[in-house]
């Protein structure tokens, strides 16, 4: 590798190349990983004698190729920039980068107590487990979204693989937050008391703070963390979370913890999961095409691309792609299709069943007059018509 990769050799050694990528916080710096490199680095300029080949050669190497990821962040990356080169800074940069979030990620002890499993060391059961669940299917759909949520399509190369890896790196180093709680207390003066509980899976909208109370991360951070393939997997919102904010990406299911006042306000919460190239549609556009018309029908870089390309094209046979609409904002050619579902906890003789039988009512009829004139009238008009 060292004599014909000549040019990933310079870039492990430069200072703009991986080893700028990992002790930023000098005081806090992951002295034993920056040792590591510096050894790797020595073999690669061939200062170390790497002695007989092990007999397990093949099966590490497969077990990087599949799982690895870097590599798999690699390729990802790669499909959506193809213009770059394999070795190119920028893709090995950026690479590197979110590799650096997954090490973060499989260091936690939560993750860790799920992956490990038997003798072998860590960080081969870090690459059978990445290989038997398929990351590389999961950075491609992953990075396939946030080129387009970036709003990265028209952008240079070099700045859609760095804006990519920058945002996964921060989801996937994304920390434990704390949550206050209020306990029922009769001793204490104003009956309750509080105490802490940390949070990894679920995290409320909002600014993230530490056991100190200081801002481990912003709301916005949050956002990106849930519509991601990684956790959090719920957020908990109130109604700052109806309007302007998309959560559509990784979520097709809202709970409405209380029903909103009005059907404006329930299509507005509702239409958070409900946009372009959801996580429902690309459930069905999955299901119809498969990686067998993929297979078939597809030669370019991007499989998302070409499994919409595909899913267009499919319509389009069979009489029935008009507009833009289908099949980036509703496609349902499969049987059973994923939807936008709604849960609503209606508790027993609670006020909200007969309200929420309303409210279904008049949503029906606000969707019949969306962006008709003066719509309020026409909704009035409608409901009592009906």
């Amino acid at each position: 590798d060292a004599r014909k990769y000549e040019s990933v050799q310079g870039w492990i050694a430069s200072e703009e190349g991986w080893p700028s990528l990992l002790s930023r916080d000098k005081e806090n710096s992951a002295s034993g990983f920056d040792d590591h490199l510096g050894h790797f680095l020595e073999a690669a300029c061939g200062e170390v004698d790497l002695g007989r080949k092990p007999e397990d050669l093949k099966e590490v190497l497969t077990e990087v190729v599949l799982g690895s990821p870097a590599i798999c962040a690699s390729r990802s990356l790669r499909r959506v920039a193809p213009e770059l080169d394999r070795h190119s800074p920028a893709l090995m940069n950026a690479s590197a980068q979110i590799a650096d979030g997954f090490r973060s990620l499989f260091n936690s002890p939560d993750v860790r107590s799920m992956v490990e499993s038997d003798d072998a060391p860590y960080w081969r059961q870090v690459l059978k487990y990445c290989a038997r669940y398929d990351l590389q299917a999961i950075l491609d759909e992953y990075v396939h979204s946030l080129r387009e949520s970036l709003g990265l399509i028209d952008a240079p190369a070099e700045t859609v693989v760095r804006e990519i890896a920058g945002v996964i790196r921060s989801v996937l180093s994304i920390r434990v937050s704390a949550l206050d709680m209020d306990d029922f207390n009769p001793e204490a003066e104003d009956g309750k008391s509080k105490f802490k509980v940390r949070c990894r899976y679920a995290l409320r909208f909002a600014d993230l703070k530490g056991d100190s109370e200081q801002v481990l991360y912003r709301a916005g951070v949050v956002r990106e963390a849930f519509n991601s393939p990684f956790r959090p997997f719920i957020l908990a919102s109130t109604s700052i979370g109806q309007e302007g904010l998309d959560f559509h990406s990784y979520c097709h299911r809202i709970w409405h913890w209380n029903l909103p006042q009005n059907p404006v306000d329930l299509e507005q919460r509702e239409g958070r999961v409900n946009r372009y190239k959801g996580h429902a549609i690309r459930k069905n556009v999955a299901r119809s095409i498969g990686l067998k018309g993929l297979r078939d029908g597809w030669r370019g870089k991007d499989p998302w691309e070409g499994l919409f390309w595909l899913a267009k094209r499919d319509l389009r046979d069979k009489g029935k792609f008009q507009t833009e609409i289908t099949p980036y904002w509703i496609y349902e050619e499969v049987e059973d299709p994923y939807r936008v579902e709604r849960l609503v906890p209606l508790p027993p003789f609670s006020s909200e069943q007969a309200r929420f039988r309303g409210l279904k009512k008049s949503l029906a009829v606000y969707r019949l007059a969306l962006g008709q004139p003066r719509q309020e009238d026409l909704v009035a008009y409608l409901a009592e018509s009906t």
